[in-house]
């Protein structure tokens, strides 16, 4: 769903954040948020897959040279 909604998102918005992570004791759920980079690795191999930001956009992004 992340992937699905960054590439329906113009290439000049800047992501900030697009997870979190929390150690025990804070973390009460879900479990899998306590291994740090498992959803943004998901997230990237999902936008490799289908397309970049903005890919679904008239303004996909466009990396600086």
């Amino acid at each position: 769903m992340a992937a699905e909604l960054i590439r329906k998102s113009p290439g000049d918005i800047v992501m900030h954040r697009i997870s979190a992570y929390a150690r025990r004791p804070t973390l009460l759920a879900p479990e899998w948020i306590a291994n740090k980079w498992l959803a943004p690795n998901l997230v990237l191999e999902k936008l490799k897959q289908r397309g970049a930001q903005g890919s679904l956009t008239e303004k996909p992004f466009k990396a600086a040279l």
